[in-house]
């Protein structure tokens, strides 16, 4: 069993839609999970008595009002009932394999965290619950090239007690993602890739709930705080980086090849600095061999 968690954008317009169909999605998993919705933003109360899910609006937020991932992930570690707690943006729908997943790492290793590429789509209305085809009406709308390749992260299922004290970081605002990467990696815990295994749907939304749109979330002061707080080597991490997959053939250590080895490389830099010189030597060879 697992707790999820999150923390939403006000419900109005589109985000009342898109958000609400989300957090349906998590409840129709079985066993049922625990699950928390942070924050106290316009109508969360409300939607989380209309989805039976418990409301925790008591966390910590900056002078922007934007939630802070130390208040969020310490509140979850309190309240969860299990050890295994998933951390997941509030527009992103979930399906069966999530629970699949979460029983087959959580009995491989002690201390982990589990990323994910996404699927999007685009969701202008509630979906219907009700209908027992409704993951497979679903299904049947995606394609190849809906798996987004970024380096930001909607999902993190991880083992209590991974992260020790958790910096201040403001959520959605860049880096804290590429951070947790890098953190787990310097902890000796494993980074699992379940892009192979896991379906989570991204539903496509515009940037309205920042006063200066895209631009604001992604280079704003907010942002530039993240990026102290991150510190010089944290932006170098991305899913790729991950030291394990998950597929439907089980548990394994990623495939070697020269750009894997490119990239472990550039995370050499990061995990030893006073590798710095040689690292930068022997990419540089590399680098000339490939192109």
């Amino acid at each position: 069993m697992i707790t999820i968690f999150g923390t939403p954008r006000p419900f109005r317009g589109h985000f009342g839609i898109i958000q609400r169909n989300a957090i349906a999605s998590w409840t129709q998993l079985r066993p049922k999970p625990q699950i928390l919705i942070m924050g106290n933003d316009e109508g969360t109360a409300d939607a989380c008595r209309d989805l039976g899910v418990t409301h925790v609006p008591d966390i910590i937020c900056n002078e922007f009002g934007t939630p802070l991932m130390d208040s969020m992930i310490e509140k979850a570690e309190i309240l969860s009932e299990y050890n295994t707690l998933l951390l997941v943006t509030t527009d992103t729908l979930l399906f069966h394999d999530t629970l699949e997943m979460a029983k087959i790492v959580s009995e491989k290793f002690k201390c982990f965290c589990v990323i994910t590429g996404r699927q999007h789509i685009k969701q202008t209305d509630l979906i219907d619950f009700s209908n027992p085809d409704w993951e497979e009406d679903i299904y049947k709308r995606l394609t190849p090239t809906t798996l987004d390749d970024i380096h930001a992260g909607d999902y993190f299922l991880f083992s209590k007690g991974l992260w020790g004290k958790f910096p201040p970081f403001a959520i959605g605002r860049t880096v804290c993602d590429n951070w947790m990467y890098y953190y787990v990696l310097t902890s000796k815990g494993a980074l699992v890739d379940a892009t192979s295994y896991l379906t989570t749907i991204h539903q496509d939304h515009d940037y309205s709930h920042h006063p200066d749109g895209q631009q604001g979330v992604w280079t704003g002061v907010e942002a530039q705080r993240n990026q102290k707080l991150g510190g010089p080597f944290a932006y170098l991490f991305g899913r790729e980086h991950a030291n394990w997959v998950l597929t439907r053939h089980g548990l394994k250590r990623p495939p070697v090849s020269f750009k894997s080895f490119d990239r472990w490389l550039t995370s050499q830099q990061a995990l030893n600095p006073n590798w710095w010189f040689l690292v930068k030597r022997v990419q540089r060879v590399l680098r000339l061999f490939l192109h």
